[in-house]
């Protein structure tokens, strides 16, 4: 089980997170919602062990370890190749060919991060987060902006991800994604609670 305890946090007098908790067994995806400038990043970031939380804790993951964390801008770096991205991402040349293999990348590897499509980017960012398999993936609105083809790739590979036994925690404002949820929560106000989709201020 991962669990996320009475997770809190402020930027001087802005109390941005508190008491935020949740837990989530094996196989699961977990989504988070809310309106822009809730803390739906920083608990993110506090999860993927980027940030630190003023109390409360995050159990059952070890930042670094085992958590491939894709923030909603992009983590690339654009002037190297997807290959060279990989190769720093990856701990072991057996890791790097199979996700290559599995999202299909060898026609793409050496071609300039920069000079690829908003989706494939995407796709290549995940593929790095997944690259050492870690048994969560932390995902920032993981298909905003992307087109309907991207969208659907992206979601069918999110999904063999949870079947293998892996976790996912992501933030989004797409009800399709939502849909995926086995649960799903709104934050606001620093506080989250249950999600329900006749909910009118998201």
């Amino acid at each position: 089980m991962i669990s996320i305890d009475k997770v809190c946090k402020s930027f001087g007098k802005k109390v941005v997170l508190k008491d935020v908790s949740f837990d989530m067994e094996e196989g699961m995806i977990v989504g988070i919602t809310g309106r822009n400038g809730c803390g739906k990043t920083t608990l993110l970031s506090i999860i993927a062990g980027v940030e630190r939380p003023d109390a409360g804790k995050v159990s059952g993951v070890v930042a670094g370890k085992n958590i491939g964390y894709v923030p909603q801008i992009n983590p690339l770096l654009s002037d190297m190749s997807v290959a060279d991205n990989l190769k720093l991402w990856g701990d072991s040349k057996e890791n790097i060919a199979h996700i290559i293999e599995q999202y299909e990348l060898d026609t793409i590897l050496k071609q300039k991060v920069s000079k690829l499509s908003g989706g494939m980017k995407r796709r290549v960012a995940i593929a790095c987060a997944l690259v050492n398999h870690p048994r969560l993936l932390v995902l920032d609105e993981p298909t905003a902006s992307l087109d309907i083809v991207y969208k659907r790739m992206i979601h069918a590979e999110l999904k063999d991800y949870t079947q293998k036994g892996g976790n996912i925690i992501m933030v989004s404002h797409e009800e399709d994604e939502l849909a995926m949820c086995d649960k799903c929560y709104y934050l606001h106000d620093g506080i989250i609670e249950t999600y329900s989709r006749d909910r009118v201020s998201v």
